[in-house]
């Protein structure tokens, strides 16, 4: 039975949080899900020789600290949270050197560019224009709001089973420029990145929120087989 690793959110208080769909979607699965604390890298790497997961996923949640990607705050920014940030990249690049497969969600996506140098737009509506203000909808989470389309042949698109897909959004900040042997699997008619992957390193990631999604959950199941 595999045990899948999961980030957690850390709030203004300092409280660790985590949306329940996370955890759910990898129980439904068959699989153990375990949440990673928010401990320094020393501590992290002792995390993973001790738990010996077959897994991670980095979930969603706050905005990523512009400082990690060389560029000043703009005034739209949202919540920050440097230690959720520090831990989870130190967590990401543990998992690399220990070639365990990585799955990222929505902020999940962005701390794997920012981990292998990318940058990213802070407030997609200031800095790219309003279009962009759909990616945050106001539709029920599990509403479809736009199309993605997936290249073919990629990861992605083997585990949902095409190359098109409904999905929703609930995001403000996007890839600007793609991380070092990251490739752009997934995109929204407007140009936004929905989804990248580095498939020598087994390393995913979407833009999108695919455990809020009943429709999708075909999509952990068929993750899970990946790893064998």
């Amino acid at each position: 039975m595999y045990k899948i690793a999961i980030t957690c959110d850390i709030d203004r208080d300092g409280r660790l949080m985590l949306r329940p769909e996370y955890h759910q979607a990898i129980a439904d699965c068959g699989a153990i899900p375990v949440i990673v604390p928010p401990i320094d890298s020393d501590g992290l790497d002792k995390w993973l020789d001790c738990v010996s997961v077959d897994a991670l996923l980095l979930s969603g949640g706050a905005d990523i600290d512009p400082a990690l990607f060389g560029e000043e705050p703009v005034a739209e920014l949202g919540r920050v949270s440097r230690q959720r940030d520090d831990y989870e990249i130190a967590l990401f690049r543990a998992a690399e050197r220990r070639r365990i497969p990585v799955l990222g969600i929505c902020r999940g996506l962005q701390v794997i560019n920012v981990s292998r140098g990318g940058t990213l737009w802070q407030d997609m509506p200031s800095q790219c224009g309003e279009k962009f203000a759909i990616h945050d909808q106001t539709q029920p989470t599990e509403t479809p709001v736009h199309e993605v389309n997936l290249l073919a042949g990629s990861q992605i698109a083997v585990l949902l089973g095409g190359t098109q897909v409904g999905t929703n959004s609930h995001h403000h900040q996007s890839v600007k420029t793609l991380g070092e042997s990251l490739i752009a699997t997934g995109t929204s008619a407007d140009g936004t990145i929905e989804a990248l992957e580095d498939r020598q390193a087994n390393i995913l990631a979407v833009q999108f929120h695919p455990e809020r999604m009943p429709q999708m959950r075909h999509f952990f199941q068929n993750w899970l087989r990946s790893l064998r």
